[in-house]
């Protein structure tokens, strides 16, 4: 820091504190707000009562993404004809998933019984051991072998527990064939073995192609038929007295994402058979995915497990005299949940407030001491319905305190822009204690709560006393851009509005860019046609905007983002599309005419054009498939090293970051990228500019632009950048975690790639004192968000829309703050290599 003056260190380190506290606000906040759930160890060693195993074998087989529409005419034909026909010894149901329907987590809960919490969703990948009670667990207690083919989430969870495994790799989802291909390959060789008492089967190929196709396309279609013909081969290869139940574990909307808890997503389909014992009559055709996991318990013969909350599903247990099976395994199912409540409620005592226990478990009781049926179904549904409404828990304190930092973080929005340090040393101690705070906070466990509050009242106390800060009042010419700024964080406190969160936005920067070029003194020929043109680009966009669920069937997705791989429209529409494409990329090669690596930024949209093409019309060949992305991404990469030493311009690297963005969101968003560009050109914001206008807009263009082609739900993440390029294609040790770790990157660029983008041209583009203001309007919206959390916390939509507003908010505001203190360090270098040039000059 040395090599920088002491008024730009000090703003630097300044602006780094400011992020150093918000980070504090989002980490307390996320503590409090979005606790995982409390785990049991417990195992469930509970004697069982309900008889002899009436199968001797039982095969699982996973459709991963099998919704329930895929089960009827349009989807495994010969299937649901079988189960039309055969009513006795063959079952159909809707099953029902429990948001987030994600594979990992939808997996967890068919083998423990419980339900996953909001935020295990981040945890979707590289999933970690199950150490709950579960089935596989139960099994192997009682010394019965089980087997595993398919997904290799399976390893991954459940350890060196399986006799025999046949893992292929699950996170490529441009490939259809390769893992149901193996499956097909072990499973009638296994059929044929009795040494095994479960056998696993999850086939990845339709989730796959929903992903990249979507659930309308013919590759859809044949994957369907494929299914359908191996479900058939399945059923006709079955060992003797055996059951197959085929299930999907969630199901998918129609662009073939999930994630969301859409009737599409946690919709899947089960189809149960039976080639020996009919199944007991029942009128129900709808179960919840949980109670798969005490079904099979009972239908093995083992403990269900101890944190299950599931239910005994009756029409898939066999036929007996006065339903005798059915009733033992419902009283085993009682006592089993009456033994995980009580332990429940010994660790969180709050946790079942108004269920009036003494008398829930009288209740219990009862039911086991004069046997009822009906009564015991009654109270296991009481108990699911409870714990569906407490799996999390809030701690009021951390929310608040979270608050309260972030709160603090926005100090530059209400004092002056002249923000100094008096001693940089200490500065940088407090970011190094800062820093340490945060990783006792994410890591420790709550004993030690008291020290890491303590501490970060003191990295407060400090900052405030380091710093000096000069109250001013801003100039009459900008202070109707706050008032937008603040229009657009009143957005969090009404679902409505969160929904129609891109109309709102669309609204409010257009009138900025009215305001701005018309109202303040400005108003010329030039300023009038900017101000339209730029308008006319904010309200294009809305063609390129994801509809949600919430929007009614009247909002449809038009084809105009879509991949031009999954569209199944005319030629001449695939023809404008790829134009559309092509000239997107053009138009941003055009702005970089006069820029002295022309040539090799011209080379790199050749390749995106070419991978485009190739892509769209199946030119590509395999082995070839990763070349073309991976120069422009290793380009990326070259450059932005490069310009620490200020071999590249900034604006050369601002083009790749773009063209990197457009060659991740695919080429039916490029249009949406280059839009946002014009807009900020004929936004004109002129370098060093002191305007607070500037900051305003630069914010609200950012999650503009992320409206394009998504929106703040899970369903909408754009899975398929994850697979565009490939710098680690192995499959084992550190090769396997740095692909993992690059695809994650990718996917988050694709996902806020307008935020890395606008925060970038925020720290170079203006003053550091602006660069407070643009980080601190970021934090204003994501405290604003938090704070709308934390009051509609206990209403009906918090799960649904509020919470995820604020993890992409929060998500949002944490690159931003990367990237816009890179971009002011950049700023900061070159600022210093000028001067160090005009010295030597001089000298």
């Amino acid at each position: 820091m040395k090599m920088f003056p002491k008024r730009n260190q000090s703003l630097w380190l300044s602006l780094v504190l400011t992020c150093q506290v918000a980070l504090f606000g989002i980490v307390f906040f996320c503590r409090g707000f979005l606790l995982q759930k409390l785990l049991i160890p417990d195992v469930n060693n509970l004697p069982t009562d309900h008889g002899k195993p009436m199968w001797d074998q039982v095969v699982l087989l996973i459709i991963d993404a099998l919704k329930y529409d895929f089960m009827s005419s349009i989807g495994l034909t010969e299937v649901y004809a079988f189960s039309e026909h055969n009513t006795s010894h063959s079952k159909f149901y809707k099953f029902v998933a429990d948001p987030p329907t994600t594979t990992l987590q939808r997996l967890k809960s068919m083998t423990t019984g419980t339900l996953p919490t909001f935020i295990e969703a981040a945890l979707n990948f590289g999933g970690s051991e199950i150490t709950e009670d579960n089935i596989i667990d139960q099994l192997l207690r009682q010394k019965s072998n089980i087997i595993q083919m398919g997904d290799d989430t399976w390893d991954s969870i459940f350890p060196e527990r399986f006799l025999r495994s046949y893992p292929y790799p699950s996170f490529d989802v441009w490939d259809l064939d390769t893992v149901d291909r193996g499956v097909e390959r072990q499973i009638f060789d296994e059929l044929k073995k009795k040494d095994w008492k479960l056998l696993i089967a999850h086939c990845l190929g339709v989730d796959h192609a929903g992903h990249r196709y979507g659930p309308n396309h013919q590759e859809m279609k044949r994957k369907l038929k494929e299914m359908d013909v191996f479900v058939r081969l399945v059923m006709e290869n079955l060992p003797p007295n055996s059951l197959l139940l085929v299930f999907g574990d969630h199901g998918m909307t129609s662009t073939g994402d999930h994630g969301g808890d859409t009737n599409d997503e946690v919709n899947a389909a089960l189809f149960a058979y039976s080639n020996s014992h009919p199944f007991t009559n029942d009128t129900n055709r709808e179960i919840p995915q949980v109670d798969l996991v005490p079904t099979l318990s009972v239908l093995f013969g083992i403990p269900i497990p101890f944190s299950n909350i599931g239910r005994v599903v009756k029409g898939l247990l066999p036929l007996s005299p006065k339903d005798k099976f059915y009733s033992l395994a419902l009283y085993q199912n009682i006592a089993q949940v009456r033994q995980y409540l009580e332990k429940y409620v010994s660790y969180a005592p709050s946790a079942m407030k108004g269920l009036e226990l003494e008398k829930f478990f009288f209740r219990v009781d009862r039911v086991k001491e004069a046997p009822n049926i009906n009564e015991a179904e009654k109270v296991l549904k009481i108990i699911q319905g409870k714990f569906r409404e407490t799996c999390t828990q809030f701690n009021v304190y951390f929310i608040l305190i979270g608050c309260f930092l972030s709160a603090i973080s926005i100090y530059p929005l209400i004092f002056s822009k002249k923000v100094t340090y008096s001693n940089n040393a200490a500065s940088a101690l407090v970011i190094v204690l800062s820093n340490c705070c945060i990783l006792f906070l994410v890591y420790n466990e709550y004993f030690a709560v008291l020290i890491q509050i303590v501490l970060v009242c003191v990295m407060t106390f400090v900052s405030v006393y380091i710093m000096e800060v000069h109250s001013s009042v801003c100039p009459d010419n900008v202070k109707f851009s706050p008032l937008i700024l603040i229009f657009s964080c009143f957005v969090y406190f009404s679902n409505s509005f969160v929904i129609a969160e891109s109309v709102i936005l669309r609204f409010l920067l257009s009138t900025l860019i009215f305001h701005r070029n018309t109202l303040t003194g400005k108003l010329n020929l030039r300023n009038l046609l900017n101000t339209i043109l730029a308008t006319v680009l904010v309200q294009l966009n809305q063609y390129f905007e994801h509809c949600r669920e919430e929007n009614g069937p009247e909002c449809v997705n038009n084809d105009l983002y879509k991949p031009l791989s999954s569209l199944n429209s005319s030629a001449y529409f695939v023809l404008f599309r790829l134009l559309l494409a092509l000239i997107s990329t053009s138009v941003l090669l055009f702005l970089t005419k006069n820029s002295k690596l022309f040539k090799c930024l011209a080379l790199m949209v050749a390749c995106v054009n070419v991978y485009w093409i190739c892509e769209s019309f199946t030119l590509l060949p395999s082995s070839f498939h990763s070349f073309l992305p991976n120069v422009v991404l290793a380009s990326f990469l070259t450059c932005w090293c490069c310009s620490l030493n200020g071999h590249v311009d900034f604006q050369d690297l601002i083009f790749i970051i773009q063209l990197t963005v457009m060659l991740l969101v695919g080429d039916g968003l490029a249009p949406s990228v280059v839009s946002c560009l014009l807009v900020d050109k004929f936004w004109n914001a002129e370098s060093e500019s002191e305007n607070v206008n500037d900051v305003i807009f630069l914010v609200l263009l950012s999650w503009h632009g992320f409206f394009s082609g998504r929106n703040a739900t899970f369903s909408s993440i754009q899975w398929n950048a994850a697979f565009i390029g490939s710098f680690f294609p192995g499959e084992t040790g550190i090769s396997k975690v740095l692909k993992y770790v690059a695809q994650g990157v990718k996917v988050s660029v694709a996902t806020f790639g307008f935020q890395i983008i606008y925060a970038s041209v925020a720290g170079y583009r203006l003053p550091l004192e602006q660069s407070h203001f643009f980080i601190s309007a970021t934090i204003l919206r994501l405290s604003c968000s938090m704070v709308s959390c934390f009051i509609l916390r206990r209403h009906l939509m918090t799960w649904k829309i509020f919470a995820p507003r604020f993890i992409f908010e929060g998500l949002g505001t944490l690159i931003s703050m990367v990237f816009c203190l890179a971009g002011s360090f950049l700023k900061l270098v070159e600022i210093n290599r000028k001067r160090r040039y005009a010295s030597n000059y001089i000298a």
